[in-house]
């Protein structure tokens, strides 16, 4: 009897991306993929 590969135990669910602009990047993205930004911070000052 051949044994099942062992598959995974966990799954990505978000993606974090750093750049010198953050709220740029979001709205590029938001607009090429037709989302809505859902959440922005302060950013460190």
């Amino acid at each position: 009897m051949a044994t099942q590969p062992l598959q995974p135990s966990f799954r990505l669910q978000t993606v974090n991306i750093d750049c010198a602009d953050a709220q740029a990047m979001a709205d590029f993205y938001g607009r090429l993929l037709g989302w809505d930004v859902t959440y922005r911070d302060g950013g460190l000052r």
